[in-house]
């Protein structure tokens, strides 16, 4: 008696076709209506495993039962095409020809869609993703759609559909396409469906494909975007080789900030919208520190960098008072967007503090400093050098959860410059709610020229 295959129905488990090396069931078959599931069979336990979403697993264990039973491979091989053309035909299936890998033969009698896609000439799939299985198992690109889509699997939808199945030029079969769709499905209307599925793509890693709990959270994110704007973004992650990868990022970031995310309106470009979304996530601080004589000597080694339409100011004065000295420790490896940068603890205790409705927050890696640079549209990404070895110290103010301002300051605490989006000034309000409340942390010197509450300087 046949092996059972676990999650077949149970009146139909004697129904499996089994693939034998050496007289021992390796793989075995169950012909199903239009389609033929494929299972590994676990001889000890007397059971089936179902592994028609991983063909790759299937060839594999026969290899392995080939090399084990020292049985050449090319006959093992031919003996599973004539099993998988008997089960084929009992199913009314698609069947494999006589010269087809046995990934793409096991694949496509499981999936008939995708068994279309390997008649256009499409490229093995090692792996069909859980969320795509109902889809790709459907008989008919229509009953496909309909359970992807529900209701909104209209004629564009279903045209369309065979699109984002369609091997692409360079022969792989990509479903990006086709998950962002399933991910959009409660946002989108059906003719920004079918734009999204036939959409100009690239081939992206299978591991960069969301699994189905990352799915299901994506969808409550995209509800909060809206339509327009989750069409715009899905569709640029579709045609970017690391698309995909950048959405899940941010699907991540709006899943653990909840209610503290950015604040609306939000950006309608995928690299924009992950940057407002990272500069709210913390990063691990630096833990190391150095003297300020260290920091000193290589102020001098090295010219700050300044923003735009700034002439650099003159050099700070020295102070005598060596408790009240911001001089962050010095770094000793190459900066890359991961270097920590140290801060001074006066300066990190500001990290979270409010001021009316600004707050402050501290860059903890210069790839903080990247994305800053991009939200403000200036040059911050080049103060690297200068904030990891402590000739800069800089801080950012938000409001409403939103990046405004970027503040340098010396290591001996003074302001050099105080800057907004595309270097603009602050306002009088908010230039002494700053200063008012960084002097009060004890941070600034209201002595000092251009540390007082009024822009202009004592």
């Amino acid at each position: 008696m046949p092996p059972r295959l676990a999650s077949a129905p149970a009146n139909r488990r004697d129904e499996a076709l089994d693939i034998a090396v050496a007289g021992r069931p390796v793989v075995a078959l169950l012909p199903a209506d239009r389609r033929v599931r494929v299972g590994l069979v676990m001889p000890v336990v007397d059971r089936v495993v179902d592994v028609s979403v991983q063909p790759t697993s299937a060839t594999i264990a026969l290899e392995e039962a080939a090399r084990r039973a020292q049985t050449p491979m090319t006959s093992v091989e031919r003996a599973a095409r004539r099993m998988l053309v008997d089960a084929a035909a009992r199913s009314d299936a698609w069947a494999p020809t006589a010269e087809m890998c046995l990934v793409r033969a096991f694949g496509g009698v499981a999936f008939p869609l995708l068994a279309a896609a390997y008649g256009q000439g499409g490229a093995p799939l090692r792996e069909v993703p859980r969320w795509a299985e109902p889809v790709l198992a459907a008989t008919t690109i229509g009953e496909g759609a309909v359970v992807a889509f529900g209701a909104a699997a209209t004629r564009p939808v279903r045209r369309t559909l065979v699109a984002a199945i369609r091997p692409l030029p360079t022969g792989e079969i990509d479903l990006t396409a086709l998950g962002l769709a399933l991910m959009a499905r409660d946002v989108l209307e059906p003719d920004q469906l079918a734009r999204l599925l036939c959409a100009e793509r690239v081939p992206q890693p299978n591991s960069q494909l969301p699994d189905r709990s990352t799915m299901r959270a994506a969808r409550l994110v995209l509800v909060g975007w809206g339509p327009a704007r989750t069409e715009r973004v899905l569709t640029e992650a579709a045609g970017r080789a690391d698309g995909s990868a950048v959405l899940l990022e941010i699907i991540q970031y709006a899943r653990q900030l909840g209610d503290h995310g950015p604040a609306q309106p939000l950006p309608n470009r995928l690299d924009e919208l992950h940057d407002v979304h990272r500069a709210l996530m913390r990063t691990a601080t630096a833990t190391a520190t150095a003297t300020a004589a260290t920091a000193t000597a290589t102020a001098t080694a090295t010219a700050r960098p300044t923003l735009p339409g700034h002439a650099p100011p003159p050099a700070p004065r020295r102070r005598r008072t060596p408790h009240r000295v911001l001089t962050p420790p010095v770094a000793s490896r190459a900066v890359g967007p991961h270097t920590p940068i140290p801060t001074p603890h006066a300066v990190r205790a500001l990290d979270g503090r409010r001021a009316g409705d600004l707050a402050f927050v501290v860059p903890r890696t210069v790839g903080d400093l990247e994305r800053w640079g991009r939200l403000l549209s200036n040059c911050l990404a080049d103060f690297a050098s200068a904030t990891v070895t402590g000739r800069s110290v800089l801080v950012g103010v938000l409001r409403a959860s939103r990046l405004v301002y970027v503040i340098e300051l010396t290591p001996t605490g003074s302001i050099r410059q105080f800057c907004g989006r595309a270097n603009r000034r602050p306002t009088e309000r908010d230039h002494r709610t700053v200063v008012e409340a960084m002097a009060a942390a004890g941070v600034l010197d209201r002595g000092t020229s251009g540390n007082t509450a009024d822009r202009n300087g004592a």
